[in-house]
């Protein structure tokens, strides 16, 4: 699989906002309950080790971007979107089409009794560690 040699020839650099966003990874975790996931923007060096070339030959298979619509970790409790009660930064609308991304695993910690959340993700959220489901 072609690496690509900057941000600018990743297939995960997307618009977001009016501003460029790095898709690659899935969120993490939040020690918040109801968090919702914002993307970076490319590193200052403007590449990585895990940036995959738009040249890439599709025969290659993974990774691409998988919107969460689409993918087995977004996650809607009884197949019902978040309701956190408040809408803070997101609309209400945002909300009805959101859900959790699961693909984060709780990493070992010095407390004890952490309590760890997914974060929330809306339906056309999307990253280059998802698990697309098939049709």
């Amino acid at each position: 699989m072609p690496v690509a040699r900057s941000c600018d020839d990743c297939i995960f650099l997307r618009p977001f906002d009016g501003k460029e966003t790095c898709l690659r990874h899935s969120p993490g975790l939040s020690d918040e309950k109801n968090s919702v996931a914002y993307w970076p923007p490319p590193p200052s060096a403007r590449r990585c080790g895990y940036g995959v070339s738009r040249t890439k030959d599709p025969a290659d298979g993974e990774p691409s971007l998988t919107p969460c619509v689409r993918c087995f970790h977004h996650y809607k409790p009884d197949g019902k979107p978040i309701d956190p009660g408040f809408t803070g930064r997101k609309t209400r609308d945002w909300w009805s089409r959101s859900g959790y991304c699961t693909l984060a695993a709780p990493r070992p910690s010095n407390a004890p009794h952490r309590k760890v959340y997914s974060i929330a993700t809306h339906e056309t959220d999307g990253c280059g560690d998802g698990a697309r489901m098939e049709d």
